[in-house]
C-alpha cells in the first residue's frame, strides 16, 4: 500500500461514513496509509476532508513535474490545477483505476530518458542516486509521485477512449479544405480528381484527428462536471502558532 504521508483524516470526520459502508475511499486512503492522527484539513471534495499533508503532496508534484501547459500558470491557476488533480485522483479510486508496476516503470523511464542515459531496472543504484541528488527524495517518495500522476492520466485516458463520438464525411472534407487553405493551396471543392484523390489518401488521418478533438472536448466537459459535483471547498491555511516572548 502506498505511503505518501503518514497522517490520516480526522477520525469521524466523514459525514455518513458508516451509512455508506465505506463504498468510496477516504481522501487519506487514496494517498496514504498509517496510524490515525490529527491533522489540519486543507479542504473538502465530495464532502470528504482533504488532509493538509495530501494537499502538500499534490502541490509538490505540481511544481516538480508540471505538465507543459502548467509551466506558465499564475498562482491562482496553479491552485485550481492542484485541486483538479486531487479530485481526479479521488475519482480514479472510486473507479478502481490502478497502475501496474510495468506501467509505473514505463512512466519513470520516460522521465529518466529526458535527463539520463540509464533506466530504473538497468542501473538501480544510479537511479536511486539520481533521485536523492536531483530531487532530494527517497525512491519510495518519487515512485509514489509517479504513480499519482500515472493514475490521473490513466483515468483521463479511460474516460476519453470510452466517449463515443460521431465523425461525418462533411466534417472530414471540411478539415481537408481548411488544411489546404492554411497551406496556401487552392482547394475549395472536390470537383477536381486531384483534390478527391488527395482527400481519400488522408481520410483515416482526418477521421482520427477529428475524433481525437471531439473526445478531448468531451473529456474537458466531463472534468468540469466532475469538479462541479465535487463541491470543492478550500479552507484558509491555519494561522501560524504564536511564539512566546
Amino acid at each position: 500500500m502506498m505511503l505518501i504521508v503518514s497522517l490520516l483524516v480526522i477520525p469521524g470526520a466523514l459525514a455518513g461514513e458508516e451509512q455508506q459502508a465505506r463504498k468510496s475511499p477516504t481522501i487519506h486512503e487514496t494517498l496514504s496509509a498509517g496510524a490515525p492522527s490529527l491533522e489540519a484539513i486543507a479542504g473538502y471534495i465530495f464532502g470528504v476532508p482533504v488532509p493538509a499533508g495530501n494537499y502538500d503532496f499534490a502541490k509538490r508534484v505540481s511544481y516538480m513535474f508540471p505538465r507543459p501547459w502548467e509551466e506558465s500558470l499564475t498562482g491562482a491557476e496553479r491552485e485550481q490545477a492542484i485541486w483538479e488533480a486531487l479530485i481526479l485522483h479521488y475519482e480514479s479510486f472510486r473507479r478502481n483505476v490502478t497502475v501496474s508496476d510495468e506501467e509505473l516503470t514505463k512512466r519513470i523511464d520516460s522521465v529518466l530518458q529526458s535527463q539520463q542515459s540509464f533506466t530504473k531496472t538497468g542501473d538501480p543504484e544510479a537511479y536511486a542516486r539520481w533521485i536523492k541528488e536531483k530531487l532530494g527524495e527517497s525512491v519510495e517518495q518519487f515512485e509514489n509521485q509517479m504513480r499519482y500522476l500515472s493514475q490521473v492520466d490513466k483515468l483521463k485516458d479511460q474516460v476519453r477512449e470510452s466517449t463515443a463520438v460521431t465523425v461525418t464525411e462533411e466534417e472530414m472534407q471540411q478539415e481537408f479544405l481548411n488544411e489546404q487553405h492554411h497551406l496556401g493551396r487552392e482547394a475549395d471543392t472536390f470537383e477536381t480528381k486531384h483534390a478527391a484523390e488527395a482527400f481519400d489518401e488522408q481520410r483515416d488521418a482526418y477521421y482520427q484527428q477529428i475524433k481525437t478533438k471531439k473526445q478531448d472536448e468531451a473529456l474537458k466537459k466531463w472534468i468540469e462536471d466532475l469538479k462541479t459535483s465535487a463541491q470543492l471547498k478550500v479552507l484558509p491555511p491555519p494561522e501560524p502558532a504564536a511564539t512566546s516572548p
